[in-house]
């Protein structure tokens, strides 16, 4: 049995900034693997490559890939942003490109540069026959980067997990069935942070376990500060959620701050410590900070709010205003 019985599309959706070499490079290994799962040539036309070039500085190799023939790719697609606009908005544009279309099947989101590792894409196609409905997320059981790197993710996923009360422990490397397309790329949230939009489906995913591949070419982007700013992306999708556990947060502070005060009353009048003003000092302090924590989750919560009253941008219906041209490359994979 073929891996794509179950399949009658598969979307290759990958995100580039400059990186064409491993993107080539991947290309070629996919092919390679296609060539040995597939058992006929026919079932190649179920397979298409969607790459969001990311305004590079570099062109795509496009007479190369010409060249190449890639025997059991359908076509390779790249779309090209009008400006740079970082990984997880291309990935978003290309999502919402895809839902414009009428399509079946399922996309595969992957990175280019060889880290998601091509032999996992079978094992996701697997899953998902096992799980038609659900997202399949990939996530690594294991890390090989620096210490500080896990150090840092690890702190992460303990925020994340304390500002929202759900856990994350997959990326951007997951599919996704087609019917689940238009309702996931209806969410503003998306331009944000894939990983964390899909974990607000609630009992609709299926977590597969991978490991972490080596890269092809170069040295990874991601940074201690890279991953700061992927970080605070993540929670903000859960924004409600987040200022209301402040708000809840804030409320607790205030009642503590108030018992403080209550306490402080007895305290001062029938013990006489030797610290002068020590009472009134404290219970100033407990006040200002019942109060600030107060006002400043209050002022969250009616900013979250007052956001549901605006127009909302989705990559459902806007993603055509991020993209500057698209270039096609069709491959004829009927030939001997």
């Amino acid at each position: 049995m073929s891996v794509t019985d179950a399949i009658p599309r598969l979307t290759l959706l990958i995100p580039v900034y400059n990186d064409w070499d491993s993107v080539h490079e991947l290309l070629v290994r996919m092919d390679r693997l296609f060539e040995q799962h597939f058992q006929t040539r026919d079932e190649a036309h179920k397979v298409s490559v969607l790459l969001v070039n990311d305004c590079s500085e570099i062109s795509p190799p496009l007479e190369t890939w010409h060249q190449a023939r890639f025997s059991m790719l359908r076509s390779i697609k790249i779309m090209n942003l009008i400006n740079n606009m970082g990984h997880q908005i291309a990935i978003a544009v290309g999502l919402g490109s895809l839902a414009s279309t009428p399509g079946e099947g399922v996309i595969i989101v992957m990175d280019g540069d060889g880290e998601d590792r091509p032999e996992d894409v079978f094992r996701l196609l697997q899953a998902h026959r096992e799980h038609p409905e659900a997202y399949i997320l990939a996530h690594r059981h294991k890390r090989s980067e620096g210490l500080g790197f896990r150090l840092g993710y690890r702190l992460y996923k303990l925020t994340y997990f304390i500002l929202t009360g759900k856990s994350i422990t997959h990326g951007n490397f997951c599919l996704i069935p087609w019917e689940r397309l238009l309702s996931l790329t209806s969410r503003s949230t998306l331009w944000n942070h894939l990983a964390a939009t899909i974990n607000e489906f609630k009992k609709s995913h299926h977590l597969l376990a991978t490991e972490r591949g080596k890269r092809f070419f170069g040295k990874s982007r991601m940074n201690v500060w890279a991953l700061i700013f992927h970080g605070l992306n993540g929670i903000s999708v859960h924004l409600e959620t987040v200022s209301l556990r402040l708000l809840m947060a804030s409320l607790i502070i205030g009642a503590i701050s108030f018992c403080v005060m209550i306490a402080l009353v007895p305290i001062r009048l029938f013990w006489d410590w030797a610290v002068p003003g020590w009472a009134s000092t404290i219970g100033f302090l407990s006040l200002v900070i019942g109060i600030q924590a107060f006002l400043i989750s209050i002022f969250s919560t009616f900013m979250v709010l007052n956001n549901r009253q605006r127009v909302t941008i989705t990559p459902r219906k806007d993603w055509s205003a991020y993209v500057m041209d698209e270039q096609t490359l069709l491959f004829d994979t009927k030939e001997s």
